[in-house]
């Protein structure tokens, strides 16, 4: 990652921008990002400003590079398919895209996104950053608003309903798991979170809406200036098109994440998931707030006659006021994240900590054993043959063995 760092030629990205004519005015670099580029999760960003005071950044994705370069120009055509839906839906709080090269074949030889410059700070925020309720309540009735607007500008049809979708991820890595190719991952753990999918997703009627979700927006992200207004929000190479149910989730700056958690050896599994699905009394009460907004704005859509069903802010409200909305995006997140799915498994899914009273599916996770996964085996092996694919006898073997067991 180095050597591709240090071949990228703070002059070669001149060039690049130069040569878009902005204007008939040249670029130079701003804020010392030709020796000192910012350094994001998965990109170096060069800022270059204009002699008419206009920014633009240039975010060159070489922290992916070990994914391969297949993978990192793949990555930033979903990117900027991401962009430009959000700027054709009239989004107006992320960047604007400018100007992109997917292929590793231009002046610095890697991929790069251009982009409109978001001016401010990234958010501080923890349970103690802002101290004031008053400046925490101001940034969550902006986040409301804008995960609205996202949701509004990012609407489309879909050919898939939730728990669909997620399975067809799982199979994939059953099948993996089968043919031995992901270390550390067992069967069983994979049927049963297939299982509690089918569980938990299962909404009657669910439409089969898609929304595009930001996916990482937590306080980096979320540029403000300094009287806690919210500029823009940045880095929308993790967001993701989902049916409507997996994209409306809490930021992650309100939710709670596995990373909070600390040693837990000497606590009982059902206790630790009872701690740790309990949020502390700053994220309730910043919890409270985002609701009390999402509760305006859909009365405000509603009044409006702008809807004939329930309003897309009242769709948040009903989901986000779950009280296993944690739980269920930890559950969401095991399916794509190896490291997640085996924290969940080791902590038993954190059943213990879900909130039966107020979840009808919870009830049925008691039926939940291995004995009576085996509907889900065929399911899985008459979609592969749907789908011309078949499983070698070894494979065909350890899932007999399974029900059988």
């Amino acid at each position: 990652m180095t050597i591709v760092t240090n071949a990228i030629e703070p002059r070669n990205i001149l060039k690049i921008v130069n040569a878009l004519h902005y204007g008939g005015l040249s670029a130079s670099f701003a804020f010392g990002t030709d020796t000192r580029p910012f350094s994001g999760k998965q990109c170096l960003v060069y800022v270059v400003a204009f002699p008419d005071d206009t920014k633009w950044s240039i975010r060159v994705p070489v922290h992916s590079i070990h994914a391969g370069q297949d993978a990192v120009c793949g990555s930033v055509e979903h990117e900027i398919f991401i962009l430009r839906s959000l700027e054709l839906g009239g989004f107006p709080w992320s960047p604007k895209l400018i100007s992109h090269d997917s292929t590793f074949h231009n002046f610095i030889q890697f991929p790069y996104i251009i982009s409109s410059w978001v001016p401010g700070t990234p958010l501080r925020w923890d349970d103690n950053t802002p101290a004031c309720r008053e400046d925490r309540d101001k940034i969550v009735r902006q986040i409301a608003r804008i995960v609205t607007d996202l949701a509004g500008a990012s609407q489309a049809p879909g050919d898939k309903k939730s728990v669909g979708f997620l399975t067809d991820v799982i199979d994939r890595k059953i099948s993996r798991v089968l043919k031995g190719q992901v270390p550390n991952m067992g069967l069983r753990s994979c049927l049963f979170q297939r299982a509690l999918v089918a569980e938990v997703f299962e909404t009657p009627g669910e439409p089969t809406t898609t929304l595009i979700s930001h996916e990482d927006l937590d306080p980096s992200n979320i540029i403000v200036d300094n009287e806690f207004n919210i500029k823009g929000i940045i880095d929308w190479g993790s967001a993701r098109v989902l049916p409507a149910q997996l994209a409306i989730a809490l930021p992650r700056f309100l939710a709670i994440e596995m990373w909070y958690s600390n040693d837990t050896s000497s606590l009982e599994v059902p206790e630790f998931s009872r701690t740790f699905l309990q949020p502390s009394q700053t994220r309730y009460l910043d919890r409270e707030c985002l609701i009390t907004s999402l509760s305006s704005i859909a009365c405000k859509e509603e009044s409006d006659n702008k809807y004939c069903s329930p309003s897309l802010a009242r769709q948040m409200l009903s989901a986000l006021s779950d009280p296993n909305v944690d739980w269920k995006r930890l559950l969401f997140e095991s399916v794509f994240s190896r490291g997640t799915h085996s924290w969940m498994t080791k902590r038993s899914w954190l059943i213990g900590g879900i909130r039966r009273s107020s979840a009808e599916w919870s009830h049925g996770l008691e039926l939940l054993t291995e004995k009576h996964l085996g509907s889900h085996i065929e399911s899985f092996l008459r979609k592969m043959e749907t789908n011309g694919q078949h499983l070698d006898s070894d494979a065909l073997f350890e899932l007999q063995g399974f029900v059988s067991g």
